[in-house]
């Protein structure tokens, strides 16, 4: 082992499409602005800085026919869920929608109440399937903010709260179907009528071009924002009683 300079992986380099949502949703990265309606922004609203309120009605935010799914890539956001959805009903947070031509739907973050359990979920499909990710969630995931992550990795669908992998989907036995509706924030695309809005807070989405590690995903959890140089997992961190922290990997 040998102390070498620390070494870090600037996760902004991955990112396909990113959106700060400081007053706007003009894109960081990608270049893609959106078009909002019914959106307001603000301090009070953000994770970092400014983000969007939606009011679970209208507000919604579209970006077009990007986004589709791949074998390898991943979708983040950070929620302050106000409201969850009721019984039998669907909200949605991420998605690229639904087109009824070829029965195509993008991967999409949403939050299920089937049967009085509501769960957050990370929804892709085939030509002839779906597959989700699942993860039941209760009274103590509203009303803060939560990190979300899907994202698609050696045949299976995964979904990330705060960090932590918490659910897999079965095994995708086709190839993913891409749907030509709108990539939106807040709500579905379905088939060019605009449903399951949620309610709450969103700020910081973002797709990246590959599916990001657990440390990754991990760190930008706690709190590291895109464009930071996240430290790899391999650095190791030692506190000496003087309160200098002194960081190396090992070689």
């Amino acid at each position: 082992m040998a102390a070498t300079e620390l070494f870090y992986n600037n996760i902004l380099a991955k990112a396909t499409y990113y959106w700060r949502l400081e007053g706007n949703s003009n894109g960081t990265v990608g270049g893609i602005n959106g078009s909002d309606t019914s959106i307001t922004y603000g301090t009070s609203y953000g994770r970092y800085g400014q983000g969007a309120s939606l009011n679970g009605s209208s507000s919604r935010i579209l970006f077009g026919d990007i986004g589709d799914a791949t074998t390898g890539d991943t979708r983040s956001v950070w929620a302050y869920i106000t409201t969850f959805p009721s019984t039998g009903a669907n909200l949605t947070i991420m998605s690229k929608g639904f087109t009824m031509s070829g029965d195509t739907h993008g991967p999409t973050i949403d939050m299920d109440n089937a049967g009085g359990t509501t769960s957050l979920r990370y929804l892709v499909k085939t030509l002839d399937n779906y597959f989700i990710a699942s993860f039941a969630i209760d009274a103590s995931y509203q009303n803060k903010w939560i990190h979300i992550v899907g994202l698609t990795k050696s045949g299976y669908a995964y979904l990330y709260i705060n960090g932590k992998r918490v659910a897999i989907s079965s095994a995708i036995t086709n190839t993913l179907s891409n749907s030509s509706a709108n990539m939106t924030l807040g709500c579905r695309d379905y088939n060019g009528t605009f449903d399951r809005y949620f309610t709450g807070y969103l700020d910081d989405p973002a797709i990246f071009n590959t599916a990001l590690s657990d440390w990754e995903i991990y760190m930008l959890a706690q709190g590291h924002t895109l464009g930071e140089y996240i430290p790899s997992s391999s650095t190791k961190f030692y506190m000496p009683m003087n309160g200098i922290v002194l960081c190396y990997t090992t070689v």
